[in-house]
């Protein structure tokens, strides 16, 4: 029978009532493998077209804990940290790619090309090797400055470069601005799917800018591999 889970304020405060640091002992808690993720933003595709934008914080032993989190009005409001051009082929249901890169620099010992752009699996509509733009961001989720991943899909990668354009126009890097990404349904040709948009909702506040500094370099180790979780919308892993 499952037990209910105490909260963390709770098993901190009985950890430091016999002598252990709560910091260390999560420390001492990570798995030795990498498959400890941040929260991802993701896209529930509906056939009706009523298209969900939410956060996916993974599996706990908390039942209570509410682990996706529907973004209000499918946006999302954040400051974008870093962001890579991500590339990967995938055979069968295997769970690491048979060929990646990450900004052009391809990431395999035996690549099915000598670059990205001679690949056949790179064409557009025809080959299994799909571009997506990881976007590492910060916001802020009842009251909480959380860190976030995004792995846009191949429909929005256009409208994130025009959100660019627009800000380079502007004099306006990137991490200063509070980016806004709205999720928009699209229908066409008998076929639904959702884009993400680009906004901005002024220039970031000090507090976040320092948080954001400091996300850059701790969780630099979260980009710097590709994974199946980097590629879970449908038809990310096939052909066309």
């Amino acid at each position: 029978m499952e037990q209910a889970i105490a909260k963390a304020n709770d098993v901190n405060a009985l950890l430091r009532q016999n002598g252990f640091d709560p910091e260390a002992e999560m420390d001492n808690t990570l798995p030795h493998s990498s498959g400890l993720d941040l929260p991802r933003v993701r896209i529930e595709i509906k056939d009706s077209g009523a298209h969900k934008l939410y956060v996916d914080f993974g599996e706990s032993y908390d039942n209570a804990d509410k682990r996706e989190y529907y973004l209000p009005d499918n946006k999302l409001e954040a400051i974008i940290v870093s962001s890579q051009r991500i590339r990967a082929y995938w055979e069968s249901e295997s769970s690491v790619p048979r060929c990646s890169s990450i900004d052009g620099v391809i990431r395999s010992d035996s690549p099915i090309s000598s670059s990205c752009a001679k690949c056949p699996e790179a064409f557009i509509g025809e080959g299994k090797c799909k571009p997506k733009e990881r976007l590492l961001m910060i916001t802020t989720i009842d009251g909480q400055i959380i860190p976030l991943l995004l792995a846009l899909p191949p429909t929005s990668i256009k409208h994130f470069e025009s959100h660019k354009r627009r800000l380079m126009r502007s004099g306006l890097p990137l991490i200063v601005v509070n980016t806004v990404m709205s999720l928009v349904p699209i229908k066409k040709n008998g076929y639904n799917w959702g884009e993400i948009q680009f906004s901005i909702n002024g220039i970031a506040d000090k507090e976040m800018l320092a948080v954001a500094r400091q996300a850059r370099d701790e969780l630099k180790r979260f980009t710097e591999g590709i994974g199946s979780k980097d590629f879970v919308e449908k038809g990310d892993k096939t052909a066309g």
